[in-house]
Parts: C-alpha cells; sequence; structure tokens
C-alpha cells in the first residue's frame, strides 16, 4: 500500500492559489456557477478568486497527483478536462491544502447527468444492447465517448457515478462536458487474466474485460476503440511527471513516480498481449 507524503510538502515549491472567500447556498449562487440546488447543497466548497469560481478538495498527495496526471492523459485523447490549481484554504485553525478546479460550467448553457440520458447502466452498455446510442448523440460525440472509454481504462478511474458525468444539452443531441474528479484512479494490479479495469460499482463509463464476447462486440462494431486502445502504447508517462516536476515544481515521492510508471506498464502490457 501506499501511503502518501506530508499533504503540503508536494506544493513546497509551488505558488499556490489561497481561497477565502467561500460561496453560501443560495439561489443567487447557484445560478452563478449554473449548477443544481442539490449538487450545490451537497458540495459545498465553492470559492470565489479572480473573478472565478472554483471548487476546492483537500486531497492527500496521491490523489493530488491523481487528478494532476489524469488532466494530463485527458488531452492524450482529445478530451476536455477540469483544469486544476494547487491551492489552500487557511482559516485561523487550520490549513487545507489540495486541489482548485476552475468551474467550467457556461453560464447559459444546460447540463445533464449520464442517469438522465443513458439507456443502460454505463456507457459500455449502453454500446453493447443499444446500437441506437447514436440517437442523443452525433457521430463527433460517439468517438469522443469511445475516448473517452479508452481513457478510463488507461487511468483505471473508478468512481464515475453519475454524478461525475455530465453532458451539455446541444440542440437535439447531448455533447459531453469537461470530464472531472479523477481522485480514484491508477490503482489497477498486474494480472495474468488481462483484467481491464474499471471493473467496480458506481461508474457509468464501463466494466471490461479481454477476452469476453462483449469487447469483441465492441471491438467489432467500433474500430475506432480497439485503435484508442492501442494509444496506450504512445502514452509517455515519464514525461508527464518530469513535466510535474520540473514545469510545475511538484515534489514527487521517489515511491510515487515509481507506482505511476508501473500503472502505465501495466496498461501498456494488457494492450500489448490482447490487441
Amino acid at each position: 500500500m501506499i501511503m502518501p507524503e506530508m499533504d503540503s510538502n508536494i506544493f513546497e515549491r509551488v505558488e499556490l492559489l489561497k481561497l477565502k472567500e467561500k460561496l453560501l447556498f443560495t439561489k443567487r449562487n447557484q445560478e452563478k456557477i449554473n449548477i443544481d440546488a442539490y449538487t450545490l447543497k451537497n458540495y459545498l466548497n465553492w470559492y470565489l478568486a479572480d473573478n472565478k469560481y472554483y471548487y476546492f478538495k483537500e486531497l492527500d498527495t496521491k490523489k493530488i497527483l491523481n487528478n494532476l496526471i489524469c488532466e494530463k492523459v485527458a488531452g492524450e485523447f482529445n478530451l476536455e478536462s477540469a483544469h486544476f490549481i494547487p491551492a489552500l484554504v487557511k482559516d485561523n485553525k487550520t490549513s487545507k491544502y489540495g486541489l482548485a478546479s476552475v468551474n467550467f460550467r457556461k453560464k447559459d448553457a444546460s447540463y445533464f447527468y449520464a442517469s438522465d440520458i443513458l439507456d443502460y447502466h454505463t456507457l459500455s452498455a449502453t454500446l453493447i444492447f443499444n446500437k441506437d446510442l447514436k440517437k442523443p448523440f452525433t457521430d463527433i460525440e460517439l468517438e469522443k465517448i469511445l475516448r473517452l472509454i479508452a481513457f478510463h481504462i488507461y487511468t483505471d478511474l473508478k468512481d464515475t457515478g453519475s454524478g461525475n458525468l455530465l453532458f451539455q444539452k446541444d440542440g437535439d443531441y447531448f455533447k459531453l462536458a469537461p470530464i472531472y474528479d479523477f481522485d480514484y484512479s491508477f490503482n489497477a494490479r498486474d494480472t495474468k487474466y488481462g483484467v481491464f479495469r474499471p471493473y467496480l460499482y458506481n461508474s457509468y463509463i464501463c466494466s471490461m474485460m479481454l477476452p469476453s464476447k462483449e469487447t469483441t462486440k465492441l471491438l467489432t462494431w467500433y474500430p475506432s476503440l480497439r485503435e484508442n486502445l492501442k494509444s496506450f502504447l504512445d502514452i509517455d508517462m515519464a514525461k508527464i511527471l518530469k513535466d510535474l516536476k520540473e514545469n510545475e515544481n511538484l515534489n514527487i515521492p521517489i515511491n510515487l513516480y515509481d507506482h505511476y510508471l508501473k500503472q502505465d506498464e501495466i496498461k501498456k502490457q494488457l494492450v500489448r498481449s490482447n490487441l
């Protein structure tokens, strides 16, 4: 088990965003952020700084790195992601270190959670059992969804429940909003069975295994998914870690540095063995 170091140590050389003005649960603030009342009531760590709205999460070292790495990996798959900034919330008694994500919601747009528009529990199941998936998505967005599935498999991202998968209304269709909340990622275990994870509860993305009939169907019907999985081989995790360390001044513990390199190799080996 990897034990995170002192949460502030990773930011020792980083200029932190300091958050002070916390938003209250009001109808006016709900409209400013363009978020539904239920979500705002249950996720209250919204702050205003530099005329921007941020959501703050106090995180340990590994979850901080998970989010920052996933943001960069999302770019490798040509997916929009929430932007994370190292941040500090300090009052008279405590100092909380973590990440602030910039609010990406457009004020005049309408957003829907996955459970509002999917016919089945996961995107992969909808792809398998409902060939009419294109009805709510354009062809361009369908390709983006296939990249999203590959992204989740590479990052081993879990906990993508309906509340963590957002779509924006776009005329008669829906398009994927920026993805977010990457706390529970990069925990794959090496296995001889070739299991592609995420393979746990509460994920609206996928549960996939190689080989399996369902995955074979997906790869046959959607050839670009196979290419997206093969793109794992092009991801340079060492370069991503080097960038975080040298250009963004993060102190990355050596055990975590090695951990992410191993996670990368596990997924590359699954692709080499099965595709």
